[in-house]
């Protein structure tokens, strides 16, 4: 439960599935203003890291921050996200930043078709895995259907990352993706890096230095 104080400032949100390119249903959650535009007005997609993780019922303090400012916001548990099932977590199977992208890509046009945003301001956001869908999305999203994209450090290349990343992470992609010495052309095909003279999408890229 919450506060009624805090009830008056925070925005509740709507549970919501789409179907994606293939048929795949894709759920997730859509905060909106309280105070909403006449029509569809400014949205963000903001996309979670793992990416075997998933958005939950919990608080989401930065989305209520844009949702405070007028964006409507869609937090997609696209495939590859945990609680859905093993088959499910397994659809990335054909690389990162592939068909997951494709979800994330439905899930604008489910914005705008059902007139939740304004066609002409969506932008993306994510951190870590998200960042990296982040960076995808301004390499091959469709010209015109994101204006903006924010990758909150994200990795453009995971053939590098397997060499020098975490062991953590590194265990995760020869989970996913397989061993680097056989499979290395699905690492290139997840590697945003080898996609980047495609890009059209403006991205801001926001990392560290370690």
């Amino acid at each position: 439960s919450m506060p009624r104080a805090l009830c008056r400032k925070f925005s509740p949100p709507q549970k919501v599935g789409y179907k994606s390119f293939d048929g795949t249903l894709i759920q997730g959650y859509v905060y909106r203003p309280q105070k909403q535009p006449p029509g569809p007005g400014p949205a963000i997609i903001e996309i979670h890291g793992g990416p075997v993780d998933q958005f939950r019922d919990t608080m989401h303090v930065v989305v209520q921050y844009y949702v405070q400012r007028g964006y409507t916001v869609l937090m997609a548990n696209i495939r590859g996200s945990a609680g859905y099932g093993k088959n499910f977590e397994e659809l990335i199977k054909t690389g990162w930043g592939v068909d997951d992208l494709k979800d994330l890509v439905e899930g604008a046009r489910y914005m705008v078709d059902s007139g939740l945003a304004d066609p002409n301001r969506i932008g993306a956001t994510g951190q870590s895995y998200g960042g990296s869908m982040s960076m995808e999305i301004a390499c091959s999203a469709p010209q015109g259907l994101f204006q903006a994209s924010i990758s909150r450090t994200g990795y453009a290349d995971w053939g590098y990352y397997h060499k020098h990343g975490s062991q953590r992470t590194v265990k995760l992609l020869r989970h996913s993706l397989g061993e680097f010495d056989d499979n290395e052309a699905l690492y290139d095909v997840s590697a945003a890096l080898n996609k980047v003279k495609n890009a059209q999408t403006p991205v801001f890229v926001i990392d560290q230095e370690t």
